[in-house]
């Protein structure tokens, strides 16, 4: 916020009661991971994975939940145009569009793969002060690469969600021939020498 760039309202409890009053706010909140998600395989028997995902935040939530509960991570849902994966390597910006909005299954979080019905998704040119932004970001936390994930909503303004210090970046290089690993290639290799 301090360099210009929007974020959700956002805030981490343990109190059930707190998430009982974001529900009856009227305004949409999501929950979601506050640092790596589950990732949970069972190889042997039922070969299945378990994920944590952004999830809307309703009364059915709530049920069960003690009056304590775990460290939990709210912010404001912003209606989305479309979603941005943005990979940086050295203050260069790759950014994949994804527009997720058109189908129930992926509208809250688009990880939630539909292989009948796939996302769109586009390579995109950020504009250049949301670049400056960024760049002005990752070097105030010291940070190289990574990825960004942001959202811009329906009236065009961009939100930051979160920074990702080891991000991922294979499933946006391929699906919009970004060639991230030929990049990061010659980065290595003129660093060796």
């Amino acid at each position: 916020r301090e360099l210009g760039l929007r974020t959700p309202a956002f805030s981490v409890s343990t109190w059930r009661r707190h998430a009982q009053s974001l529900v009856e706010s009227g305004h949409g909140h999501v929950s979601k991971a506050m640092s790596d998600g589950l990732y949970l395989f069972d190889t042997n028997e039922s070969k299945k994975g378990y994920f944590t995902y952004t999830e809307m935040l309703g009364p059915q939530s709530l049920e069960g939940v003690d009056e304590h509960m775990a460290p939990t991570f709210f912010q404001r849902y912003i209606e989305k145009k479309f979603e941005l994966r943005i990979f940086f390597l050295d203050d260069a910006f790759d950014a994949m569009a994804i527009f997720s909005q058109g189908n129930d299954r992926t509208k809250v979080d688009y990880r939630r793969y539909d292989m009948v019905k796939p996302n769109r998704v586009i390579p995109f040119r950020l504009p250049p002060d949301i670049e400056n932004k960024l760049s002005l970001l990752a070097n105030k936390l010291g940070l190289n690469t990574g990825s960004f994930d942001m959202i811009v909503d329906e009236q065009g303004q961009y939100y930051l969600l979160e920074v990702n210090p080891v991000g991922q970046f294979g499933n946006h290089s391929e699906s919009c021939n970004l060639q991230i690993e030929r990049r990061i290639a010659e980065r290595l290799i003129a660093h060796e020498q």
